[in-house]
């Protein structure tokens, strides 16, 4: 044999050796990929699972603070209507009730003040003698005149 056929011979070895160990290089890649898919994977699985269990209760908590802001806001809109219910029952009092009332006080009291001041005339003239006059009248007439009631 030639040095050519050995150098061929040997060419034809260190290929094949350089196959096999590619082949076992790549069964040890296989091996670890292997390895880190079953270590990763449950782990990830865990994760997801996990997270997916959190998202479902943030969407209740979410659905539950939902129900109670919309109860919130019918109680506050029961809160307005009633105040304005109460707003416009104390301006239909007021309109209907007290200032009627203060009208009919403030005529009563001029009506009186003037009845009295007639009374005291009438005495004078009769008798001649000072008839004393009621406490605060004048003030009450001065009230009614402010007022322009008459």
């Amino acid at each position: 044999m030639s040095a050519l056929q050995w150098l061929y011979v040997a060419l034809a070895v260190a290929t094949a050796a350089i196959g096999a160990m590619l082949v076992v290089v790549l069964w040890q890649v296989a091996v670890l990929l292997a390895t880190v898919r079953a270590a990763v994977l449950p782990q990830i699985q865990t994760l997801l699972t996990d997270t997916q269990k959190s998202l479902v209760h943030v969407e209740s908590i979410t659905q539950d603070v939902e129900h109670k802001l919309a109860r919130l806001d019918d109680s506050v809109e029961d809160v307005t209507v009633a105040t304005h219910s109460v707003a416009t029952a104390a301006k239909f009092f007021g309109e209907g009730v007290a200032k009627p009332f203060l009208v009919n006080v403030a005529s009563i009291l001029t009506g009186a003040g003037a009845a009295w001041r007639r009374y005291r005339e009438i005495a004078d003239r009769r008798g001649g003698r000072e008839i004393p006059s009621p406490p605060d009248s004048g003030r009450i007439e001065e009230k009614a005149e402010a007022k322009g009631v008459r």
